[in-house]
């Protein structure tokens, strides 16, 4: 047992765990071997939203990040009230950082509402005049049910891309898919249905420079979701 080893001996056990641990390295008593660690590290919005990880919380705001996590599969949730909760899981490999660059967390409501406000219709306009080239971030093809990114297989859907959007983060894109509007990773799994159309003619979608806003515009006129 430990507590009968000499204080000296109990000191050195300390030293050398401490010091291995400072360098990115676990050790086995049983088999005295070492072992490489690695990490997480997560962005997100909105900021204050809460990291659970096998577990254990983290309520220290984005960005989260720990350098001394053992190789292996990591559930993990982000979380906060009136949001959906962000989930997925992260292989995290020896001697690596396992990384989630801008998760986003969408409201609970999703609801649309119409935009009748004249000087909000107006910088909608103008959003409609300065929206970026669609392919500002990469080149989307869409064949059919499959999108693809510079030439490269991305994702595929059950009902066909009528059309497919960049975010202005870079992170994400807007996609109608049949009837449904969503805001899908680029990199990771989430994807969120945030509205339903009538009809799966192709609707004129624009998103405000935040990515925080989406205005949908259709002949009856113009709508809008607060998606956080």
């Amino acid at each position: 047992m430990l507590r009968y080893l000499p204080p000296i001996v109990l000191f050195l056990i300390v030293l050398v765990t401490i010091v291995a641990f400072s360098s990115g390295l676990t050790i086995n008593w049983q088999t005295k071997e070492l072992h490489q660690l690695g990490g997480i590290r997560l962005i997100y919005t909105p900021k204050d939203a809460t990291v659970t990880i096998e577990g254990r919380v983290y309520n220290g705001g984005s960005p989260y990040l720990s350098t001394t996590i053992k190789a292996g599969s990591y559930p993990i949730q982000i979380a906060k009230t009136d949001y959906r909760t962000y989930s997925r899981n992260l292989e995290v490999e020896a001697g690596n950082v396992a990384e989630v660059s801008s998760a986003i967390l969408f409201k609970s409501d999703l609801t649309p509402v119409a935009v009748t406000d004249q000087a909000e219709l107006d910088a909608v306009k103008k959003l409609r005049e300065k929206q970026p080239a669609a392919n500002q971030f990469g080149q989307l093809d869409i064949n059919g049910t499959e999108l693809n990114l510079d030439g490269l297989f991305i994702t595929r859907f059950s009902q066909n891309i009528n059309q497919a959007l960049w975010f202005h983060d870079e992170n994400h894109l807007l996609l109608q898919v049949g009837t449904d509007v969503i805001v899908s990773e680029v990199d990771g799994p989430d994807r969120v249905t945030v509205y339903q159309a009538k009809s799966v003619d192709k609707l004129e979608l624009l998103p405000d420079q935040a990515d925080r806003i989406l205005y949908i515009v259709l002949p009856s006129g113009t709508e809008k979701i607060v998606l956080r």
